[in-house]
């Protein structure tokens, strides 16, 4: 009885200490939490952008433009390489994903727009989600800005489901902005 007693002690001690997986917080955080390992977004090129980009809002334009003054217009590429099907989150004016263009301060992301992590940004009537199948990509262009110094990148928005409950932002790697300074884009490469 006394073994009894203390194996029931010490199994309540486990359960209350979230050290054994019954409803534990941590184990039900962990198996809610999405991974799209086999989405991969990568950098494909960098241009100038054009003297005059489009600029009417109600057509459709070729490119994401994110920020006052750019002057780039870096092409990226989202890779579905997995099996399942996977939605990516799309403005209804613009062909391709929508997201945000990144860049490092003091070790941490932070977007050019301050929308990005907050309760509601990229919802409502003007986005919607996209189907990716397996083994398929799409091509798309943000634009930047070339004098903003040091590491950048993208990211976007995507879901296992076209909803925006559980959504999931995929960064790309870093990549460092062309310079007009034809000396600085060599040292860049080296």
């Amino acid at each position: 009885m006394r073994l009894l007693t203390r194996f029931a002690s010490v199994l309540l001690c486990l359960m209350y200490a979230g050290l054994w997986n019954i409803n534990s917080p941590a184990a039900t955080q962990k198996s809610n939490k999405k991974e799209f390992s086999s989405v991969r977004l990568t950098l494909v090129s960098q241009r100038w952008m054009p003297k005059d980009p489009p600029v009417e809002k109600s057509e459709p334009r070729d490119v994401h433009l994110i920020g006052e003054g750019d002057d780039l217009l870096v092409c990226f590429r989202l890779a579905n390489e997995g099996k399942e099907n996977i939605y990516y989150l799309a403005s209804i004016h613009e062909p391709g994903p929508t997201g945000y263009i990144l860049f490092r301060q003091a070790g941490e992301w932070k977007a050019i727009t301050p929308d990005r992590g907050r309760e509601g940004s990229l919802t409502g009537d003007g986005y919607n989600w996209v189907l990716l199948a397996p083994g398929t990509a799409v091509e798309f262009e943000f634009s930047d800005l070339s004098t903003r110094k040091g590491e950048h990148a993208a990211s976007v928005l995507v879901n296992d489901k076209a909803d925006h409950t559980g959504r999931v932002e995929v960064i790309s790697d870093p990549y460092q902005p062309m310079s007009r300074n034809p000396k600085e884009n060599r040292e860049r490469r080296q």
